[in-house]
């Protein structure tokens, strides 16, 4: 699997991404079906939704990798080095494949002097991409389990990648090395910011031992690895 493009059906996200939504504007918090005001905005939320349908593309390009190296702190996946702290965690043997990714959800941008619609245009943006990498896991999970066919015991990381487990953003440029982001109309600026703006990369390890992971305490890691040698979920996971 080299540079494959995975095309996310809008619907089937949209579950998902409303779970995601609510989530963001705190609608979680409040049953709407039981406070007015509350059910109100969530209806205003719906509507700026179906303003943006047409624009709501979700797109991946994915490429499988087998032959991986790690030392130390950096891990060589194809001919891009990438570094964080969270690879000393991990043993080359017992890593089956690496897959690298970068995935948008379209445009979210709309047209309304609403301070209220813009912000539920950018949550709906936010909650559209996560829902996104959520099938896109799915979709490596079931791959991995048919390439790993009669081998007992297969397991898929949460994403790493800048802004995961303390990867720092300069590394965002590495991904676009790696894969053909212009398939899927997505661009990277000169500042590592890409364009659509509801877009990201990282990529999923999977292993034949669950162990064999970084603990989920380095999953939201935004310390950028100063301070590893410090942190309880680190030091616990060396005792494995």
């Amino acid at each position: 699997m080299i540079n494959e493009i995975i095309s996310i059906d809008t619907g089937s996200a949209d579950k998902i991404a409303e779970g995601y939504f609510k989530a963001i504007c705190g609608f979680d918090r409040d049953d709407p079906a039981k406070n007015a005001r509350t059910g109100a905005m969530l209806r205003q939320g719906i509507a700026v939704r179906e303003q943006l349908r047409d624009s709501i593309r979700i797109r991946a390009v994915v490429s499988a990798f087998d032959k991986i190296v790690i030392s130390g702190r950096s891990i060589r996946i194809g001919p891009v080095v990438f570094v964080c702290n969270a690879f000393e965690q991990m043993e080359t043997e017992h890593i089956t494949r690496v897959y690298a990714f970068i995935i948008t959800a379209g445009s979210f941008e709309i047209e309304s002097a609403s301070m209220l619609d813009r912000f539920y245009a950018d949550a709906w943006g936010t909650a559209y991409i996560d829902a996104g990498r959520d099938i896109l896991r799915d979709f490596i999970c079931k791959h991995e389990k048919d390439a790993s066919a009669g081998r007992e015991g297969s397991f898929v990381s949460d994403p790493f990648g800048p802004g995961f487990y303390g990867m720092d953003v300069e590394q965002m440029g590495n991904f676009f090395r790696l894969l053909d982001a212009e398939a899927i109309g997505v661009s990277l600026t000169g500042s590592m910011c890409m364009l659509p703006l509801k877009s990201c990369a990282g990529f999923h390890v999977a292993v034949d031992n669950a162990g064999r992971l970084p603990p989920d305490g380095c999953r939201s890691c935004l310390a950028g690895g100063k301070g590893c040698e410090y942190c309880h979920s680190r030091i616990k996971s060396k005792d494995r």
